[in-house]
Parts: structure tokens; C-alpha cells; sequence
């Protein structure tokens, strides 16, 4: 059993789909494999980064994915011998708002040359590149930027003088704050502005040599991501009490929180990577670091994409169709379903008991040679990788067919048709199989 390590800037609210899938044992889909979550050191995207492309350094070993932001890649795509991999998109517009005390009604992000502070996470982050844009704009140095580690940005915001804005990714807090404190304000969301609209920030990054050597792997953990993505979309209410107790926080306030990134735009419909996202990602990685994008520069861009993200999207597209064909429980291995099988079997046991006194033995015979087919064509669709949908469709067959044998054997009804309704039930079963291997096929083509 391999055992891969995911590496996050940090614990962050808008990371929510990685935690609910792992929460809810969606990783199931790895096969048997397990995922481990684990943090950078510097609490930075470019950070989360060089331990994905330094898998020989010390700790990094078995580092195979990283959430960050793609203008590492954009900036570094290969190291010596190993080429990044951008295999899906899990946040695709700037999940920022800008934060002050007071009401400045902010349009444009130039607008933002007002303030003579900007609060941002430390050099090296996303939100690094933007204060570093809005300060140049307003012919600034970066001296006016005050770094922060992630989830001290409000607070320090509490603590600064006049002038002062934060650029805060955490709608979480934010919305606590606001309850709190009438005095602040969201004064822009970047997600509304052309600079930042429908840009990748936060994607899914790995190497070729993990797409190569893992491909499987990397299928099933984008389909977790997106079974868990499609729910936060949804706001399910499992995932607001999931997000209650993980994140510490009143259900109303994660209501609100999701339902400022529905507005935002934040989460995509699917975890694919597109052109457009990409572009605007380059042309903002470009922006921050005063580049001019241009024609030789959006060149390069497509290039890149040509070479990093092209050759991988399939499997954010694959992942997405099982996701649509599969949905249902990815737990089939789990301990709690272990255990519903084992009281099932008791039960079994305990009604083969009572036929046996009621009907003879005769009808128990019949129910244990019905039941003993249910469970392994269960496991032929379990082994094939069916999901709860084709397996509870079995189920109801089988189950139907076993009440009917019964009562048509304490009725006295003749032989002939107790077989031809057992056929009936292995015709269709057979039928459920053929249905579930013909959808795969498509699928997987």
C-alpha cells in the first residue's frame, strides 16, 4: 500500500473540499492507497511548492501533490530533472476581499491606491503578488506591504492605523468579524474586478513522474476532490455541520461564508483546467512581478500549457464523469460497512432459522442458494468498481426475489414457478452488470 503526501500552504477554510473528502472517506476511490495531508514550512504557495519538486530533501520523500497557487509552475516549471504537472483547478477566480474600517465603495482595483498599508500574507503567496500590484499602481514600494502569516490578517488589521486594508482569503473569519464589529467593511471583492476574474489561484500540482509512475492514484484522488467540490457548491447540509465542527464555527456563520464564495465565484463546476484560466493566471503572475504580458509572454503562457496541463487533463475530465456515473458511496471497504455486512449475515442466519421452522427445509435451501448468488454478483459489481447506485439496484432484485420464493413456498405454488421467477431475478442481475460494463466503457473512452 503506497502512501502519498499532499502538502497545503496551510489550513485554510477554502480548502474545504480536500478536508470533507477526507472526512468523509471519499479517498476511498485511491484503491487501497492512502493520502496524507501535510503543511509547507514557510506557510507559503511557493513553499508548498519547493517540497513538491524537492522529493529528495528531508521530509519531502513522499510528497506527490501540492495545492497552490500555478504561478510556481508558471515561474519554475521544471527543476533539474523533474517537470511539474498542473492536474486540476480547485479555486478559479481571487477568493480576496479587501478589508478596512469605513466605506469607500471601490470599483476598480486601482481604486485601492487610497490606502497607504496593505496587510498581506508573506512574500511568496498569492496575495503577496496582489498587494505588490495594487502598491505599484499607486507608485509604491513594497515597504508598504505589512506581511503576515496565514489567519493573522484580520487581526492585525484590528491593530493597524488608518489607511490600512487587509487582503483576506478567509471569508470564514471575515464574517465573524463583520458580525462583530460594525466599524469594518468589505470594500472590494477582487473576484469582481477584470484583473482577477476568472483566475486560477489555487490548483492541483504534481510531477510528471507521479502522473507516470501513479496514474490511478491521481483519478481517484480528483474524484474525491470532485464529489467533495460538487457538495461545497451544493452548501449540502452535511458539509455546513462537517464545516461547524472542523472549522470551530456557528452553522450560520459557514452558511454565510459559502454563500459570500457562491457569490464570489469561487469553487468551479469541475476541477478541469482551461485556457482561459490559465492565461489569466499567467497575466496576473505577470502583473505582480511588473512584467509586461505581452505578445512573446501570453506565447510562452500557451506553450506551458501545451506542456503542463494539456498532456493532464483528462484526468479532471475522467474523474468528473465517474463522479456523475458513480455517485453514491465511495466507503465500500469501510469499517462501518464491514460491520453492516457482518449484522446482515446474522440476520441471514437468524431468518434461515425461522424459514426453516415455518417452511421447511426445503425453503431454506432455496433462500441460502438465492442469497449466496446475491452476494457474489454484489462482489462482481464491487470488484468492477460499480457504485451504491447499481449495487442497492441488486440488492432490491435479489431481495424481492428471495420474499416471492417464500411466500409462493407457504402458498404451495408449483416448482416451475418459483425457478422461472429465479431466473427472472438472475436474467435481470445479469442485466445490471452488462448496464454498468457497457456506462464504464464510456467512460473510460
Amino acid at each position: 500500500m503506497a502512501e502519498l503526501h499532499l502538502v497545503q500552504m496551510e489550513k485554510h477554510f477554502l480548502y474545504l473540499p480536500l478536508y470533507y473528502a477526507r472526512a468523509k472517506n471519499f479517498f476511498g476511490y485511491l484503491h487501497g492507497h492512502e493520502l496524507k495531508i501535510v503543511d509547507s514550512f514557510e506557510k507559503t504557495d511557493e513553499s508548498a511548492f519547493e517540497r513538491l519538486m524537492t522529493p529528495h530533501a528531508g521530509g519531502n520523500e513522499k510528497i506527490a501533490f501540492a495545492l497552490a497557487d500555478p504561478a510556481c509552475a508558471l515561474m519554475e516549471p521544471t527543476r533539474g530533472d523533474r517537470t511539474a504537472a498542473v492536474v486540476g483547478g480547485l479555486i478559479t477566480t481571487a477568493a480576496f476581499w479587501a478589508v478596512d474600517r469605513g466605506k469607500r465603495r471601490l470599483i476598480y482595483l486601482r481604486d485601492m491606491s487610497k490606502f497607504d498599508k496593505v496587510i498581506a500574507f508573506k512574500n511568496g503567496s498569492t496575495s503577496y503578488g496582489i498587494a505588490t500590484r495594487i502598491l505599484r499602481d499607486a507608485s509604491k514600494s513594497n515597504d508598504n506591504i505589512i506581511p503576515v502569516d496565514p489567519g493573522r490578517e484580520l487581526q492585525a488589521l484590528t491593530y493597524s492605523k488608518p489607511g490600512t486594508v487587509a487582503l483576506t482569503p478567509d471569508i470564514l473569519k471575515l464574517t465573524h468579524l463583520l458580525r462583530a464589529h460594525s466599524e469594518y467593511n468589505i470594500e472590494l471583492s477582487l473576484s469582481t474586478t477584470p484583473e482577477y476574474s476568472n483566475v486560477l489561484v489555487t490548483s492541483i500540482l504534481s510531477r510528471r513522474d507521479i502522473m507516470d509512475k501513479y496514474p490511478e492514484f491521481t483519478i481517484g484522488l480528483l474524484q474525491a476532490l470532485q464529489k467533495a467540490l460538487t457538495l461545497v457548491r451544493m452548501q449540502d447540509e452535511d458539509v455546513i455541520h462537517f464545516a461547524h465542527e472542523h472549522f470551530n464555527s456557528e452553522k450560520e456563520v459557514v452558511r454565510i461564508a459559502l454563500d459570500t464564495a457562491r457569490m464570489a465565484q469561487v469553487y468551479p463546476a469541475d476541477l478541469e483546467v482551461t485556457q482561459v484560466n490559465w492565461n489569466h493566471a499567467a497575466r496576473a503572475c505577470s502583473d505582480a512581478r511588473g512584467i509586461p504580458f505581452d505578445e512573446a509572454a501570453e506565447e510562452h503562457a500557451v506553450q506551458l500549457f501545451d506542456s503542463i496541463v494539456e498532456p493532464y487533463r483528462h484526468f479532471s475530465r475522467k474523474s468528473w464523469r465517474l463522479v456523475l456515473s458513480r455517485w453514491g458511496d465511495a466507503e465500500t471497504n469501510s469499517l462501518p460497512t464491514l460491520t453492516k455486512r457482518a449484522i446482515a449475515s446474522v440476520a441471514t442466519i437468524a431468518t434461515g432459522g425461522v424459514l426453516a421452522s415455518v417452511g421447511g427445509w426445503w425453503l431454506l435451501s432455496a433462500v441460502i442458494v438465492l442469497a449466496s448468488l446475491a452476494w457474489a454478483l454484489d462482489a462482481v459489481l464491487l470488484k468492477l468498481g460499480a457504485g451504491i447506485l447499481q449495487r442497492r439496484m441488486m440488492a432490491s432484485i435479489w431481495v424481492l426475489t428471495i420474499l416471492l420464493v417464500s411466500v409462493g413456498k407457504l402458498m404451495s405454488w408449483g416448482a416451475d414457478i418459483l425457478v422461472g421467477m429465479s431466473l427472472t431475478a438472475l436474467v435481470g442481475a445479469i442485466g445490471i452488470i452488462a448496464q454498468y460494463l457497457y456506462t464504464k466503457g464510456r467512460v473510460d473512452a
